[in-house]
């Protein structure tokens, strides 16, 4: 049976993303873009005005559901209006799947509105299985209708990359639950070339170190050349309940780099230690720095730990990967009516 497949995302010109990696079939999907939001400059928009927003431009959505057999939403900013209109209406086609559902921000806040909201959902999938378990417990979702799948990465863009080049700096990412006070103390530690690439909020009020060159707000495709040219690559992470750094983590691994990341509850769900990456304590500088010194003292570990991380995002993290685990799900939830799905097994 031929489905129809709609998905939202909210960044430009997606392309077909991960469903360009299924081998020939006779499903159609389709990828909807609600890209021109307007990024939060506080955490007090970010779970109040920006929602608003999303809510408003996913309306347009709206009216062209009906030609679909099952839609994914990425994250709730996305799958707010479907879910709001599908049980506001009680209309359960097409089936709805939340993709990267989270317990934070405005679902945190207000958890009984979340749980009459998300009452509609098909199924939802989470990206560790932290959330997962957190999300089944606070919004009253099915733990049969929430099943975890690991996030992924266009592995195809590092074909060229190894383990045996790099440049004379060390790399940090990323905005989201990052503790960059910790990296900058740590960096004055031991003493070499550090670029972070992170939001102004990230560092505000903190110490930059001179041996730290701070670049924000980078597009993408500079990110990825500082990535695949990096000795090394550090994610700093606070110590929260939800994940962060997943997307970082598995574009360093892509372009067979090591990696160094604050050991997170969800972050366990893709390193493992010693071998795709080393994991630090939260908020622990002298053991930060002491493995970064590691690394930097150890070429050939980093190799073949950048070695191992690169043939792990190739193995479960590609986005044929996940393309496969969301068409068997599409399926179930159609043809058998059953939520069940293949759940993730990359990572440990």
């Amino acid at each position: 049976m031929a489905l129809n497949v709609l998905t939202v995302v909210d960044w430009p010109e997606p392309g077909p993303w991960i469903w360009g990696d299924l081998p020939a079939h006779d499903d159609h999907y389709m990828i909807v873009s609600l890209s021109g939001v307007r990024f939060a400059r506080s955490s007090i928009e970010r779970s109040t005005i920006v929602p608003l927003r999303y809510l408003w431009a996913g309306s347009r959505v709206l009216p062209r559901l009906s030609g679909y057999d099952v839609v994914f939403s990425w994250e709730v900013k996305c799958g707010l209006p479907i879910a709001l209109y599908q049980t506001l209406t009680g209309r359960r086609h097409p089936r709805h799947v939340i993709l990267g559902l989270i317990y934070k921000s405005v679902v945190a806040r207000f958890p009984a509105a979340g749980r009459w909201i998300f009452s509609s959902l098909a199924g939802a999938v989470c990206f560790t299985r932290v959330e997962r378990d957190i999300c089944c417990a606070n919004l009253g979702l099915p733990p049969e209708h929430v099943h975890f799948m690991p996030l992924v990465w266009d592995v195809k863009e590092d074909e060229e990359s190894s383990p045996d080049e790099w440049d004379d700096y060390i790399l940090s990412v990323g905005s989201s639950n990052r503790d960059y006070r910790t990296l900058f103390q740590a960096a004055e530690r031991v003493r070499r070339h550090f670029i972070v690439v992170a939001r102004p909020y990230n560092v505000a009020g903190l110490a930059i170190p001179p041996n730290v060159e701070l670049r924000l707000d980078l597009p993408s495709a500079e990110v990825t050349r500082l990535l695949r040219h990096a000795r090394l690559v550090v994610v700093p992470l606070c110590d929260t309940v939800y994940a962060a750094g997943q997307g970082v983590v598995l574009r360093a691994m892509s372009a067979a780099r090591a990696v160094i990341v604050t050991r997170t509850p969800g972050i366990e769900d893709y390193v493992r230690h010693g071998e795709t990456g080393l994991f630090v304590s939260p908020y622990n500088v002298e053991e930060m720095a002491a493995e970064i010194g590691h690394l930097l003292n150890s070429p050939e570990t980093t190799r073949q730990i950048g070695q191992c991380a690169r043939q792990e995002a190739v193995a479960q993290y590609s986005f044929a990967v996940l393309a496969r685990r969301l068409s068997n799900l599409a399926q179930r939830l159609v043809i058998d009516g059953a939520p069940s799905a293949e759940s993730g097994t990359g990572g440990r």
